[in-house]
């Protein structure tokens, strides 16, 4: 009994214990000024939501390829640029098409002759370096505008893996140049 009564008095003073610290946890959390948290939303994607990342990027990269390349022909017009865009290399248009027992390649080389293009394949790259034609004007202080390109350039073309790349053929005519390329059988 004397067990029963000691047992008695501590569930009491527990409860009392932890009634008294609910009391005061509950006081000061009364008393703290309450912060509002903003709800973040994170925008549900489902299934990108009819939009292709991937066509976006081209997008933008197309984007970026008119505005550097207005840029471009914005400076290179100005006789203050006119050294650097001298010597820079240039990379002309090319077509390259797959037919059936071949490979043909179109390159735009204006202003370039025969005599100055080199067409080479290494290890199925295939490698073309031209040089245009100097403009036989000597003042050259009489441009309003000038952008044609006088120098050189390389252009790299990896041909695909069934391409006999060392059995190529040329032809470069009006300032296109045509190369054929045979597939192996």
């Amino acid at each position: 009994m004397k067990n029963e009564r000691i047992l008695s008095i501590i569930v009491f003073l527990l409860v009392l214990v932890v009634g008294f610290q609910g009391y005061y946890m509950y006081k000061i959390n009364s008393t703290v000024p309450v912060i509002k948290k903003e709800l973040i939303v994170t925008p549900k994607i489902d299934n990108f939501s009819g939009v292709n990342p991937f066509e976006q990027m081209h997008q933008m990269q197309k984007k970026m390829d008119r505005i550097f390349n207005t840029m471009n022909s914005s400076f290179s017009s100005m006789p203050e640029f006119e050294e650097f865009f001298k010597d820079m290399s240039i990379s002309p248009s090319i077509n390259i098409k797959d037919l059936k027992d071949k490979y043909e390649i179109s390159m735009d080389l204006p202003g370039s002759s025969e005599q100055n293009i080199k067409i080479s394949v290494d290890d199925r790259v295939l490698k073309v370096e031209a040089k245009t034609q100097k403009l036989s004007d000597s003042n050259t202080s009489n441009f309003i505008k000038k952008e044609r390109y006088e120098g050189s350039f390389v252009k790299s073309i990896t041909l695909p893996n069934d391409a006999k790349g060392g059995e190529f053929t040329s032809e470069f005519k009006n300032g296109v140049l045509k190369i054929v390329v045979p597939k192996a059988q």
